[in-house]
């Protein structure tokens, strides 16, 4: 986990070939595809997901999609959505992967989870989290998530230059 956390592909795919397990957990409950997807190392995630490393946490913490979202990496982001990621999986305090991907601030981030069907009626704002001069159009988009408005939703990301993709 190390290898992946530090975003040493080479070691990572080194320990991969010497069978390394792909759903061991650290003492945080954090598996290597989550470290991957937090430090932000594409090669890392593609050779997790390649050996079958698990998308989806059954304790139900954040999965490695929230923490893609949350670093804002839309390429990690499209990858894990690519590789059946489910974009409505909810954290033990109701935080979804778009919730994570509005408050990263990356519009292509939250365009990817809004085209793979995100649901923006299951976000939950927590606007102890939300800082600075950008908080209100995130805090918009997370109120009306909150509330149940997926289409009032997509236009505050549009008018905040995010245009949700269709189909």
């Amino acid at each position: 986990m190390l290898a992946v956390r530090e975003k040493d592909a080479p070691m990572t795919d080194l320990l991969l070939r010497a069978r390394a397990k792909v759903n061991t957990r650290n003492l945080r409950n954090e598996t290597p595809l989550m470290l991957a997807a937090w430090s932000r190392c594409e090669a890392c995630v593609e050779m997790l997901l390649e050996r079958g490393a698990p998308l989806d946490v059954p304790s139900g913490d954040w999965t490695p999609l929230h923490y893609a979202a949350h670093q804002g990496d839309a390429r990690i982001v499209a990858r894990l959505l690519l590789a059946g990621a489910d974009s409505n999986a909810k954290s033990p305090n109701g935080t979804t992967p778009l919730m994570m991907g509005a408050m990263s601030g990356v519009p292509e981030v939250a365009r990817a989870l809004l085209k793979a069907g995100a649901g923006g009626h299951r976000a939950q704002a927590q606007a102890h989290r939300l800082r600075g001069a950008d908080a209100w159009p995130r805090a918009t988009v997370a109120g009306q998530a909150r509330a149940g408005s997926a289409q009032a939703c997509g236009q505050t990301l549009t008018l905040n230059r995010v245009r949700p993709a269709t189909g």
